[in-house]
């Protein structure tokens, strides 16, 4: 009886040390979140594919700003080449990806939702790195949850994945100056002063 009392107590030990060490692992927390984020987005997606706001999607098609990105990534795929160059980088984003799967918005909305969710979990590792777990879990939780952010998922609109370069480059940052590393600052500013700038900024 004792040695089965034993062996109890000692599976009960192993269970919580491996959830202890589940939660000080900052990349399976971030993996949970994305994962997470990626669920509540295709919900999202799923209950909303008609969507009408009067401004950039009318029963789910782009309109407007949201029909000029996917009308030059399609046309960039097609090889009939860059038609504008104001904020450049969204099309290209695009196009690359429909090189290889076609153009479609299913394309475009599943890399919006990919990338948000991504964002989600970058959030939670830079306020981790900058303050702790549990404001880095609620800053993750606040962007996984926003209601802006669901919505801006199903527009093909150039918010989405440029704050994703943004913020990644933001760790990316954090990360250089914790290692100290001039190569990994120098990518991630380029990225800073690049990506984000074509994508959200550039007049």
């Amino acid at each position: 009886m004792q040695k089965k009392g034993n062996k109890k107590k000692e599976t009960k030990i192993k269970e919580k040390s491996i959830f202890i060490k589940w939660i000080h692992n900052t990349f399976l927390i971030a993996a949970f979140l994305f994962i997470l984020a990626l669920i509540v987005r295709l919900a999202y997606y799923y209950s909303n594919k008609k969507l009408s706001d009067g401004n950039y999607s009318i029963l789910g098609i782009p309109f407007s700003d949201a029909q000029m990105w996917e009308m030059i990534g399609s046309n960039l795929s097609e090889g009939k080449g860059l038609s504008i160059s104001y904020r450049p980088f969204y099309s290209m984003f695009l196009s690359f990806f429909y090189t290889w799967f076609g153009p479609s918005l299913g394309v475009a909305k599943t890399l919006n939702m990919m990338a948000n969710a991504l964002t989600v979990s970058f959030v939670y590792m830079i306020g981790e790195k900058c303050f702790n777990k549990i404001i880095g879990f609620i800053a993750a939780l606040t962007i996984l949850f926003s209601a802006e952010m669901l919505y801006y998922n199903l527009l093909t609109m150039t918010e989405i994945v440029g704050l994703f370069f943004l913020v990644m480059s933001i760790y990316f940052i954090i990360i250089g100056i914790e290692r100290k590393s001039g190569l990994l600052l120098f990518i991630s500013g380029l990225i800073f002063a690049g990506i984000p700038t074509m994508l959200l900024f550039a007049p």
